[in-house]
């Protein structure tokens, strides 16, 4: 977080000043919470994959409000905005196929 509001081409805008001040107040406390909960997290989602009909690689965004944690995003690995912060050899391709099969008898 840091290296991107202080460290960008638009490092001067004053909502990235004012983005990294913040950030930097409270580095501490959420990476402390972060790691607090970070297998809780973890295990939470794991039990609601089952659930979904995703394929490849997924980013997925949890936001932590009190003592609730919500999914806010979720995306193709790909495509996610930390894509710089994983290794390029841990990220596979997956081949998105968005036309849809439509039998006979469905219709």
């Amino acid at each position: 977080m840091k290296k991107r509001f202080g460290k960008e081409a638009d490092a001067n805008n004053p909502d990235m000043v004012h983005d990294y001040v913040i950030y930097a107040a409270h580095e501490k406390t959420l990476m402390e919470r972060y790691e607090k909960n970070k297998e809780k997290v973890q295990k939470e989602i794991m039990k609601l994959l089952p659930f979904l009909d995703l394929r490849g690689q997924w980013s997925i965004d949890v936001m932590q409000n009190g003592e609730d944690f919500w999914i806010i995003d979720m995306a193709l690995a790909k495509d996610s905005a930390l894509l710089s912060c994983v290794p390029k050899d841990k990220i596979k391709a997956v081949e998105e196929d968005w036309i849809p099969r439509i039998s006979i008898k469905e219709l």
